[in-house]
């Protein structure tokens, strides 16, 4: 899909030999459009590899909110931005990594905002406890918790 341009003015993508994907149909309950180029143009274009496999011709969706992500992608691809997230990744997705793989908390067992909300609560403190004990060692933490 990389290699299709999408045309904004025009509402159609074209394919990397030219030919323009046009508007089929709306798909409201999974938020995309679609667009689909003729079988019989497609199987004749020497690029009939590269794009497909159907004999039906290319069809490509193209979400209600495509805009906005096009948008973040490039943002997400600039090298200020690059910092941020590379940072983010060693901060904040830590202790979920840590959930998910090495504790096995693949998911809540819990359901409902409030249930989930309460193990995510204790899978949190427990992390904390570990991170701390990690930091200070078990006497370490007794220590500075009985200084409060």
């Amino acid at each position: 899909m990389a290699s299709f341009t999408y045309l904004a003015t025009e509402k159609v993508y074209v394919c990397p030999a030219g030919h323009h994907l046009t508007y089929r149909r709306t798909r409201p309950e999974r938020s995309w459009r679609e667009y689909q180029l003729e079988g019989a143009t497609c199987c004749a274009c020497p690029h009939y590899e590269q794009c497909t496999r159907g004999r039906n011709g290319r069809k490509i969706v193209r979400y209600f909110n495509e805009d906005l992500r096009d948008r973040l992608r490039q943002q997400y691809a600039e090298p200020a931005n690059q910092v941020l997230y590379t940072r983010r990744k060693q901060t904040a997705e830590l202790p979920f990594g840590h959930l998910k793989r090495n504790l096995g908390v693949d998911s809540f067992l819990l359901r409902g905002l409030a249930g989930v909300r309460a193990e995510m609560s204790l899978l949190a403190s427990g992390f904390n406890v570990t991170r701390l004990i990690g930091l200070f060692g078990v006497h370490g933490l007794i220590g500075r918790l009985a200084a409060l």
